[in-house]
């Protein structure tokens, strides 16, 4: 199983490393500006694993064209994740033929960070964070198929590291510095290094929201100023909620109960499908250890095997070995020391057997006089 990931920091930051927090939005929708319609795409969470895919972006994205969209908008609130499904992205937005503008909101990290630099600007809100580092990625197999993967996943870093030398106008040298340090950044700073184009204050933001607010009630051909909580009176409290909930993470023109209930059900159902797919790679990792633990056992055991037949090979038992550095004897097991005396008390058989499990032993008392 060999992936590259772009985002450990995100595991590390959503749950740790072990538990990958494989969940968030790709959301589409369209606004008005003058005479022009603005496809909008939402971004949150991770990238890949099911969510925000090139599959579900492509689709999305002509359905834009479709209704006749020019300019094209990326929200970005994500921590990264997959390199392969991010490198996609980027070069769909690429070749869209569209004016692209990228706006950062809460923060842009490793894998999201290549996809902004696919927009002709990138906007980011006055407290947003930017962050870069190397494509890390993991690898079980041959020597061979380990070493194939290392090629790989160094030819990929290496066009990752192109795109962002072409974006803030530094070498590739200077860039892999940057992202050798996992290198953090404030709006300020993404801006001053060539990362972003521009800091998004709060109050253009919030003029920006009003704005866009007021081009959709025209659009949809009304006129009359209506207070929104008119609009909601009668409906059940929980679609009031539901409903602000849904415009909260970007997920536009649900216009009934039964629309935001299938939406809610299908992230439901979406969660619990990653939240198997996690527990399913916890067991192989599992597995993978029992067997590594059996394999450590084994050559454990055919070490000592192979010990003892060299050591029967040159008339050396095993009990004759000197004590390991450092081993102590349990108490109670200390053998009484042996005398010429003793020694010649014994049956003739017991004594050969003691002289061969004993020979340093042996040797000493063969010296000593009055043998």
């Amino acid at each position: 199983m060999n992936k590259i990931v772009f985002a450990q920091m995100a595991a590390r930051l959503e749950g740790g490393a072990g538990e990958q927090k494989k969940t968030g939005m790709l959301a589409f929708s369209r606004i008005m500006e003058a005479e022009e319609k603005v496809g909008v795409a939402t971004i949150s969470g991770y990238i890949g694993y099911g969510n925000a895919t090139v599959d579900e972006f492509t689709k999305h994205l002509e359905e834009l064209k479709a209704e006749g969209c020019t300019k094209f908008e990326v929200i970005l609130n994500s921590m990264g994740g997959n390199l392969f499904e991010a490198s996609g992205i980027y070069d769909i937005i690429k070749g869209c033929g569209m004016e692209v503008t990228a706006k950062i909101y809460g923060v842009a990290a490793s894998a999201a960070t290549l996809i902004a630099c696919a927009a002709g600007r990138v906007l980011i809100s006055e407290n947003s964070r930017y962050m870069v580092h190397r494509a890390r990625g993991c690898a079980v197999g041959t020597v061979e198929e380990i070493e194939a993967y290392a090629a790989d996943l160094k030819d990929a870093e290496g066009q990752v590291t192109g795109i962002y030398a072409e974006r803030t106008g530094k070498s590739a040298e200077d860039v892999l510095a940057v992202l050798n340090a996992e290198t953090w950044m404030n709006a300020e700073t993404a801006v001053k290094e060539g990362w972003c184009d521009e800091v998004i204050s709060p109050s253009a933001a919030e003029s920006g929201q009003k704005e866009t607010a007021a081009q959709g009630k025209e659009e949809d051909g009304g006129g009359d100023e209506e207070d929104p909580d008119e609009e909601e009176k009668g409906a059940p409290q929980n679609y009031t909620v539901l409903r602000r909930m849904m415009a909260a993470v970007g997920l536009a023109g649900k216009n009934s109960v039964e629309e935001l209930e299938r939406e809610v059900a299908r992230l439901v159902a979406e969660n619990e499908r990653l939240a198997a797919e996690n527990d399913g790679f916890r067991g192989m990792q599992g597995q993978q250890a029992r067997v590594m633990e059996a394999h450590e056992r084994e050559f454990e055991q055919r070490v000592k095997e192979a010990v003892v037949r060299e050591m029967a090979a040159i008339g050396v038992a095993p009990v004759g070995l000197p004590p390991a550095e450092g081993a102590t004897e349990e108490p109670g097991k200390k053998e009484p020391a042996m005398t010429n005396e003793k020694l010649r008390e014994m049956a003739a058989q017991d004594a050969l057997e003691w002289i061969m499990g004993h020979p340093q032993e042996a040797a000493r008392l063969a010296e000593q006089p009055g043998k």
